[in-house]
């Protein structure tokens, strides 16, 4: 009898490493497979080095590179920000803040934003007080982060000329934690303004920015969290419809800082 079940044993064994063998030879590509690059160094596994990419700053600028043709360009004279992708759209953010894309003034925001960009890449977009204005704020630092990779850009913001900095780590997952989203836009190229909202899932608008109005503080999250809980539950155009309105309701509509306040550049707009 045991020599049954060893041999029944083996048959099996041999099997499943014969499937596993098949499935590994049939892959299109290998390294698609989910594995990390990397070196053993002192008994300690080693990742890769990061994918993001950086030029040193230099008179207030900097690039970036964010892999699959994704680019960051970074201005401080003007508190701004510009990403562009592999097919030519342009996302500007300026001044306090202005979103455009494609040269389109889209809304202005407040307070926190992610941007996740269709190669899972976010861009956690920081601010501050502009000046001694409380109704005004421009964009203080960006926390890049995809996977294991992370970058933090400090000193985007004009109030200080020449502080700009970038650091960057492998610590991505830790560093994604520690800093709350806000308001998050999810690129795509398909909705009118190049950015969905990851609350209604609608093409993003001044409505969504309204949501980061300061004092707003964790309102986007509290949505999304809401909006996740129930698309499992309501038809999409069900959920989009009350979600917007609810966002709507809380955020207002008015484009401006305060009543009888306009929103205003804080310098040129810069020429592309």
């Amino acid at each position: 009898m045991t020599s049954i079940n060893t041999a029944f044993s083996n048959a099996v064994g041999t099997l499943v490493l014969g499937a596993v063998a098949d499935r590994m030879a049939t892959a299109a590509n290998f390294a698609q497979m989910g594995f990390q690059l990397g070196v053993m160094l002192n008994g300690a596994f080693q990742p890769a080095a990061p994918a993001f990419s950086a030029s040193m700053p230099q008179d207030g600028k900097a690039t970036v590179d964010l892999g699959d043709g994704y680019t960051l360009e970074i201005n401080e004279a003007n508190s701004e920000f510009v990403v562009r992708d592999a097919d030519g759209n342009v996302t500007q953010i300026w001044g306090d803040p202005h979103f455009n894309y494609n040269g389109q003034h889209v809304g202005d925001f407040w307070d926190t934003m992610t941007l996740e960009l269709e190669n899972g890449t976010k861009i956690t977009v920081n601010t501050e007080p502009f000046g001694n204005n409380p109704n005004a704020t421009v964009t203080s630092q960006l926390v890049i982060t995809r996977g294991d990779q992370a970058m933090i850009i400090d000193g985007v913001s004009q109030n200080r000329l020449g502080d700009l900095n970038i650091s960057m780590s492998n610590n991505g997952y830790a560093i994604d934690a520690a800093y709350r989203d806000g308001l998050t836009i999810r690129e795509n190229d398909a909705a009118g303004s190049g950015w969905t909202s990851g609350i209604t899932g609608d093409a993003v608008s001044q409505e969504d920015f309204n949501l980061t109005k300061i004092g707003n503080a964790g309102l986007p999250e509290a949505l999304q969290a809401f909006s996740d809980a129930l698309r499992g539950v309501l038809g999409a155009w069900l959920l989009t419809g009350v979600l917007s309105g609810l966002a709507e309701a809380l955020g207002g509509a008015s484009e401006t800082s305060e009543p009888g306040s306009p929103r205003v550049a804080l310098g040129p707009t810069p020429t592309r």
